[in-house]
């Protein structure tokens, strides 16, 4: 983490990833990994791996296209338990490229637990095709999107997926949400609603 690898870092470290049998925990965040770098690394990534973090990663010139690397990040869904894509300065910005990625969540073939989403720029239009995900995906147990463009009309999407999904039971409490947004009063009540749900499901 925070090391930038670079086109030649990547091409030392991809051949050697699928030899790592038993690495199980990777974290590449803040190491300066470029699409076609992120490629190349995440089809690389051994079959034992299964907590991948990404955080602050993936600047792109403007016009950049990032669907491979959204491609490649879909497929790891069938074999990761927690993914962290974090944006912020520097990190992912989650538009509607995204869209085979919230697609692969909803698949039977996707066991990922624990996704967190903190600060990806993400509006409201993308987060309801996210909550869609959610209402059909069987696996994900915890999900952080605190710090995105969200009204309180996105959380009624979020309290209306979890009705339909039965497995979520953690959601990481919108702090940058309460305290910046001017619907203030609309976001306590949404997201004391979802807090009740949650906290009234059975362990």
């Amino acid at each position: 983490r925070g090391i930038d690898i670079g086109h030649k870092g990547t091409a030392t470290f991809a051949p050697i990833m699928p030899l790592a049998s038993s690495l199980t925990y990777l974290d590449l965040s803040e190491t300066g990994l470029k699409e076609k770098g992120g490629v190349v690394i995440l089809n690389s990534l051994p079959s034992s791996l299964q907590h991948l973090k990404l955080d602050r990663l993936f600047t792109f010139p403007k016009g950049d296209s990032t669907d491979d690397l959204v491609r490649a990040l879909s497929e790891r869904v069938a074999s990761l338990l927690s993914l962290s894509i974090r944006g912020g300065k520097g990190g992912f910005v989650i538009s509607r490229n995204f869209l085979p990625f919230f697609d692969a969540l909803s698949k039977p073939s996707c066991i990922l637990q624990e996704l967190d989403m903190k600060s990806g720029h993400m509006g409201d239009d993308l987060f309801c095709s996210f909550t869609r995900a959610l209402a059909g995906n069987d696996s994900i147990r915890s999900i952080i999107v605190d710090d995105n463009q969200l009204s309180p009309m996105s959380y009624v999407g979020l309290l209306t997926a979890l009705s339909l999904n039965q497995v979520i039971s953690s959601l990481d409490y919108p702090h940058v949400h309460l305290s910046e947004h001017k619907y203030k009063r609309s976001f306590l009540e949404q997201i004391s609603s979802i807090f009740a749900y949650l906290s009234s499901r059975p362990n």
